[in-house]
């Protein structure tokens, strides 16, 4: 949403954000055509760097706590894909890289060895909550954007968590054909809090987590 405002008018014409920043590889996927897109084109994408890294462009890559994007997974699982087990059994998978995207550990750790390099922009998720205008202002430089100073503010208003759960049917994640069908239940945008993980997950579960994410993440 940061970049579609940065990179348009900023108008929200569209049923679903999708349409004018879609999946990469959904689209890669389906033979869809990129021609028709208005250039600077946006993706969005949850491909690790290996995947990822061999097309050419700039990259903003997103990190989280590990142990909020578990709990956040395990309830999208839930509301979206029709997961019925419970938070340990989500556990378990999540931690064995039995999941969707593989392991948390290695996506991160793939992407955080690029870092420093000059086509990517490594951002922190709760950077983007609690001073969302500097986040804004770093990624306005690094995709070499300038931005009016009246415009920063409706930037930062429609980017915000509480503009997008208002208008959460534009932004939810199910996957297109879920959404052009008119399938919806519950609903994706669901908190977006800080420290979910260390809240709802076990001491057993959090001691776990730790051990493996210094494993892979702490050098």
């Amino acid at each position: 949403m940061i970049l579609y405002q940065m990179t348009t008018d900023g108008s929200l014409n569209f049923t679903h954000i999708s349409e004018v920043v879609p999946y990469f590889e959904r689209w890669i996927t389906a033979g869809r055509d990129f021609n028709h897109l208005h250039s600077p084109r946006v993706f969005k994408t949850h491909l690790d760097y290996r995947g990822m890294s061999r097309w050419p462009g700039k990259y903003i890559y997103v990190t989280r706590n590990g142990k909020d994007v578990l709990v956040s997974y395990f309830h999208f699982s839930k509301m979206e894909l029709g997961f019925r087990g419970t938070l340990q059994d989500f556990f378990e998978r999540f931690m064995k890289g039995e999941v969707d995207c593989g392991s948390w550990f290695a996506h991160v750790a793939g992407w955080r060895a690029h870092a420093n390099d000059p086509n990517i922009l490594f951002l922190n998720y709760e950077d983007l909550v609690s001073d969302l205008e500097s986040c804004i202002k770093k990624i306005a430089v690094f995709v070499r954007r300038e931005i009016p100073c009246d415009k920063y503010r409706e930037i930062i208003d429609r980017s915000s968590f509480a503009f997008m759960k208002q208008h959460e049917s534009k932004f939810d994640h199910i996957h297109e054909v879920f959404w052009e069908s008119g399938w919806c239940e519950g609903g994706f945008i669901r908190q977006g809090k800080v420290g979910e993980g260390d809240r709802e997950l076990t001491s057993e579960m959090i001691t776990t987590f730790e051990r493996v994410s210094n494993t892979f993440l702490v050098k």
